[in-house]
């Protein structure tokens, strides 16, 4: 199944496009939180992928990523670039 994007307030159609680049997420431990690489993981990985902020760090955005949406504690927060909002 194709990851479906979504625009926090808006409809979105996939064109041929740059695609989102996942850079760093969000990790937890104890009462610590932290930035991790994302070289290994791909916005394919998902079944879904939400902007909630554009550029918001320095240039970067703030994306959901997660694949069950009756589950969503188990997504991840991630720093990357949306682009065009498509998945390769």
């Amino acid at each position: 199944m194709p990851t479906k994007t979504i625009i926090l307030g808006e409809e979105h159609i996939q064109k041929n496009k740059t695609p989102i680049k996942l850079l760093s997420h969000l990790g937890v431990s104890g009462t610590s939180i932290y930035l991790n690489s994302s070289e290994t993981m791909r916005p394919s990985d998902y079944a879904y992928l939400e902007l909630i902020s554009k550029e918001y760090a320095r240039g970067k955005d703030l994306i959901f990523a997660y694949n069950d949406p009756s589950n969503r504690q188990l997504g991840c927060l991630f720093i990357g670039c949306w682009n065009d909002g498509v998945v390769e």
